[in-house]
């Protein structure tokens, strides 16, 4: 996984889901770390900050795009210019002027104006089972069927009816690609917006001297000049604390009678975004201000109705029990077992869990003993399920 790290210089705005809006320099970004450098000391966001705003805001480029191409992981990039032979898209960036190359089969359409294709032409593009073009003809757009092949500054060939004729570049509004054999692509842990109005799907970021190297889920690389991102937005992500459970049980361990069975589900019943002793989450020697507690012979269930595509947390027995503690924790999508694991207070460091939930309509949390039962607070910090 690469690492982000940003030049001083460039500022940003952290806005929280808790506490201040913080403001400086971003000095590392990943998919498990967004720390930000404020009044001398660095904060860590991940699991707090939803968004990153450059302050000041970069100007915006003096050209105009040319034309807006939408990707196969969602990514729209404002473009200068777009040609296409070979098999490979090639690009020329309007917020920077770089140029950069891809598969024609990660192009889902490119659309020509210096503004970006409404809703309503996304809904009218959507892909059919063969290439079409969008031409201006009179005063109406009419769309045809067939097979797009080369495009230069000047002309799109086009198959159409089993012949090839040569479009002019001024007629068409848009190029539309059939899609290609799907794959699965990999999850985006970030959305970066630049001066040109480009929303850049990221998988993954690195640094290359003042500029930011991203790597979207579809595969394109590029550089971008740190001066031009504007936004950060992190993936969008909906703390589990934020849901109300649908359901939550917990199994008594000893007492036959109603009364104290009855006490001690509410002596071992999940604390959310506070431990067992009413002290903040402890993990590590740093406390998390949101997340379960869990002890074991419980189990948690949430209702997500197939909106996310992950659960993430970060999964330690409690700091003030260590070195106590021994669980087993289950992760159910759907009654389906997706992820099992024994967690210690012995353990060297906290597990950290992304997991797929492949449209999962609940998410059920399993803890149960592997031990003797002493000691068994399992925190899961920063508990996230993200779409």
């Amino acid at each position: 996984m690469w690492t982000l790290v940003l030049a001083g210089g460039v500022e940003f705005e952290a806005r929280t889901t808790a506490g201040p809006v913080v403001h400086g320099p971003l000095v590392e970004l990943s998919a498990e770390h967004v720390v930000l450098e404020s009044a001398g000391q660095r904060l860590e966001l991940f699991g707090k900050a939803g968004e990153l705003v450059a302050r000041p805001a970069p100007a915006a480029p003096s050209a105009k795009p040319a034309a807006w191409a939408t990707l196969t992981d969602g990514s729209l990039v404002a473009l200068r210019s777009f040609e296409a032979n070979g098999g490979k898209a090639r690009l020329l960036l309007a917020s920077s002027g770089a140029r950069a190359a891809l598969s024609l089969g990660t192009v889902a359409r490119v659309w020509f104006g210096e503004v970006p294709p409404s809703a309503a032409d996304a809904a009218d593009a959507k892909p059919g089972a063969t290439d079409s073009l969008a031409v201006r003809s009179g005063g109406r757009i009419d769309r045809l069927s067939g097979t797009i092949g080369d495009v230069t500054s000047e002309t799109v060939a086009f198959e159409l009816d089993g012949q090839t004729i040569a479009v002019k570049r001024g007629k068409v509004l848009g190029l539309f690609y059939a899609p290609a054999a799907e794959r699965k692509l990999p999850a985006s842990i970030a959305r970066v917006v630049d001066s040109s109005g480009s929303r850049w799907f990221v998988e993954q970021l690195a640094m290359s001297g003042d500029k930011a190297r991203i790597k979207t889920p579809a595969g394109l690389e590029v550089e971008l000049p740190l001066a031009t991102v504007s936004t950060i937005v992190l993936s969008e992500a909906t703390l589990l604390t934020a849901l109300k459970p649908e359901s939550v049980r917990v199994v008594p361990l000893f007492g036959p009678s109603k009364e104290n069975a009855e006490a001690e589900r509410a002596l071992l019943a999940p604390r959310f975004d506070v431990g067992f002793d009413g002290l903040p989450l402890m993990v590590g020697g740093r406390s998390y201000a949101s997340g379960l507690a869990l002890h074991s012979r419980s189990e948690v269930v949430y209702r997500l109705d197939g909106k996310f595509r992950r659960f993430e947390a970060l999964a330690a027995i409690d700091d003030i029990v260590r070195p106590l503690g021994d669980v087993k924790l289950q992760v159910f999508g759907d009654e389906r077992l997706l992820w099992e694991g024994k967690l210690t207070g012995r353990d060297a460091k906290p597990t950290a869990l992304s997991i797929e939930l492949g449209g999962a309509r609940r998410l059920k949390l399993v803890v149960d003993y592997d031990g003797d039962e002493v000691g068994d607070h399992l925190d899961l910090c920063d508990a996230r399920v993200v779409e």
